[in-house]
């Protein structure tokens, strides 16, 4: 059986393409999961703040909190 060479440069480019199709369908899914996990950290970052917020001892938690950070 003849091939040409025509015929497995075709190919080769569909496995290419089919390899960056699914490199990108990876990379796409994980940028979501990444924007999911940064919506819930910042609802929880808010939630905690907010309650910080409203503790009559908001002074002494902040400077706590930024002298263990080292701040």
């Amino acid at each position: 059986m003849h091939v040409s060479p025509y015929t497995l440069v075709h190919v080769d480019l569909y496995a290419d393409s089919d390899t960056l199709t699914a490199r990108h369908d990876r990379f796409k899914q994980r940028m979501r999961e990444l924007k999911e996990r940064q919506k819930y950290a910042d609802n929880w970052w808010h939630a905690l703040r907010a309650a910080v917020d409203a503790h009559p001892d908001r002074q002494a938690i902040l400077a706590d909190s930024q002298r263990r950070a080292g701040r």
